[in-house]
């Protein structure tokens, strides 16, 4: 019983210091979503005639599925989205085209 105890006393402190690790990087991303999402909001707002209406809809789509995400916490799905939408608003489209394959 006392080397159980032993062991749950040596391990405690670094399960521990594993979970402050996840938390600062869960938080990390979480700060990256909610900047890319400003960011993009302003970009949106301040949108170049030079852009394709079509690519400024998606983008603007792919923006509030990124808002909705952020709500449920699913931040790598925010970041993926807001990364899209600046690939349709910088219109590179081999960027686009390639996360199109099935």
């Amino acid at each position: 019983m006392k080397q159980l105890f032993m062991i749950f006393a040596l391990v405690s402190p670094l399960m521990l210091s594993g979970c402050n690790t996840l938390q600062e990087k869960h938080s990390d991303i979480a700060n990256a979503c909610e900047q890319g999402i400003q960011q993009l909001g302003m970009r949106l707002k301040k949108h170049d005639l030079n852009i394709h209406q079509t690519s400024l809809s998606r983008a603007n789509s792919l923006l509030e599925a990124a808002q909705i995400q952020s709500q449920f916490a699913e931040y790598p799905g925010c970041l993926e989205k807001i990364q899209r939408a600046e690939d349709y608003l910088t219109g590179r489209q081999a960027a686009i085209i390639s996360r199109l394959s099935i």
